[in-house]
Parts: structure tokens; C-alpha cells; sequence
């Protein structure tokens, strides 16, 4: 029998007999990490950064160059951060590896949202 894992992108199905092993290899490619940096106040300070380098507009660039024209809310909620290089891949909390999306392309970006 064979079960689904959410961690592969795109989900692969892995068989019952090979399910632990794949799994300490996740552990081994990601090491967990506490999202609680998220909630930390040199997180805000990252996210408020980088929300007045993008001047309230979403920094997504399209592949001919032109930049989406969503205008972010001040609200935090009406738009996230994105970081380039994922920490999990050694990307570090810095701001030019941030950048301010709106909800839509940050959802396109972590493959929540087809383009």
C-alpha cells in the first residue's frame, strides 16, 4: 500500500515498506526548525524593512520584467514575506533575501496557487 507525502513537492506516493526511511530523509534534508522567529521582533523589523524598500507595491517581476501593480494594505494580513532562498536550504533572515508579496504571488510561489 502506498501513502501520500505532503513534504515532497510535487506529492509523491511512497510505499508502506519504505514510509520511515523516507521520512528520516526529510528530517535529514530539513532539520526542523521553531517558526516561532516569525513571531520575534527582529522578524517584524524584517518584514516592516522590507515593505518600505517595496513602497507598498508587490515585488513579484514577471518573466518579460514587469512588476505586479497589486498594492500592498499596511494591514500585515494584505500581504507576507517571502524569502528567496528557503532557510531550510541555508537561506538566511536577511533583508535581500526577502521579499514583500501580495497574497496572491506568495501563494503562487509556495504552489498553493496555480499561475
Amino acid at each position: 500500500m502506498k501513502k501520500p507525502c505532503s513534504k515532497c513537492s510535487p506529492p509523491r506516493l511512497i510505499e508502506a515498506s519504505g514510509w520511515i526511511a523516507h521520512q528520516a530523509m526529510h528530517k535529514q534534508a530539513y532539520p526542523s526548525q521553531k517558526h516561532s522567529q516569525k513571531r520575534t521582533s527582529a522578524w517584524r523589523r524584517l518584514r516592516a524593512e522590507a515593505l518600505r524598500r517595496s513602497k507598498g507595491q508587490c515585488e513579484w517581476i514577471a518573466l518579460d520584467g514587469t512588476r505586479c501593480q497589486a498594492a500592498i494594505g499596511v494591514v500585515a494580513r494584505d500581504w507576507e514575506c517571502h524569502h528567496v532562498v528557503d532557510e531550510r536550504m541555508g537561506g538566511q533572515a536577511v533583508l535581500s533575501n526577502v521579499l514583500a508579496l501580495c497574497v496572491f504571488h506568495h501563494d503562487t510561489t509556495k504552489g498553493r496557487r496555480a499561475a
